[in-house]
This record gives structure tokens, C-alpha cells and sequence, in this order.
């Protein structure tokens, strides 16, 4: 994920080249081949602008690393994830299996921009476990 990152930032300020950098990994696939690609762009273009106005675009990692404290998550917590997603996103989903009270669910096919592909879906896993 470092790496994919890096990858895009060094395209910068090149909004375009880094927006086809960002959309590239199959966790974009089928948002890629959908009405929904469009909205996806313009969104990725929307908060590359705004990221050009921040004093620095680089990114700040918490101490301890917020994955060796997932276990202290007290909150009912809901995992939502594409079966299309990237394997690094597979191993953030492992990690969470250790917060307490989580509850995982896959969205066949979806991938990483679930909002905009699936939004009825996924408005009714989230509407249930919210009035949980």
C-alpha cells in the first residue's frame, strides 16, 4: 500500500497522471468499467485539489501503530468489504477479526468504491446495525 501511494504522490502535480495511477490496481476494476467511473474521477480530481492546498502532503503514521491496538476498540464495530478489493485490504479485514465486537461482511462484486456501486446494499447493512 506504501508503495501504491508513493506511486501516486510522485506523479504529483499532475491531477490526471495521478488519478490514472490511483484507479489502476484491480481494487478499481469494476468501478473502472461502470456509469460510476465518472463520479469516481471527479471525486479522486476533487480531493487532489484540495490535498495541493495543505501545507504538506505527508502522511502521519500514530505511535503505537493503530493496527497493534485494534483489540482496545470497544464499539460494536462493522467490517464492510468488496470481494474485489486488494489483498493488502484482505489483510487489513485479518486484522480487524481480533477487534471484539466486529461483525464482517462481503459485497460480491464490489471493490474498493463500494459507496458508489452498491450504495442500496450497502445502506442496508449499515441501516440495521446503526438502530442495533
Amino acid at each position: 500500500m506504501q508503495a501504491y501511494m508513493l506511486r501516486v504522490s510522485a506523479a504529483a502535480p499532475d491531477i490526471e497522471k495521478m488519478i490514472e495511477l490511483c484507479i489502476e490496481p484491480p481494487s478499481y476494476e469494476i468501478t473502472r468499467n461502470r456509469a460510476e467511473r465518472e463520479l469516481m474521477i471527479h471525486m479522486l480530481r476533487h480531493h487532489f485539489e484540495r490535498t495541493f492546498t495543505w501545507s504538506t502532503f505527508d502522511s502521519v503514521w500514530p505511535e503505537p501503530p493503530a493496527m497493534e491496538r485494534l483489540q482496545d476498540i470497544s464499539a460494536n464495530t462493522l467490517f464492510i468489504i468488496g470481494d474485489h478489493e486488494l489483498p493488502d485490504n484482505h489483510q487489513v479485514g485479518e486484522q480487524f477479526r481480533r477487534v471484539p465486537n466486529v461483525h464482517f461482511t462481503t459485497i460480491a462484486g464490489a471493490d474498493h468504491m463500494v459507496t458508489l456501486t452498491h450504495p442500496e446494499e450497502l445502506s442496508r447493512l449499515i441501516t440495521p446495525f446503526v438502530k442495533e
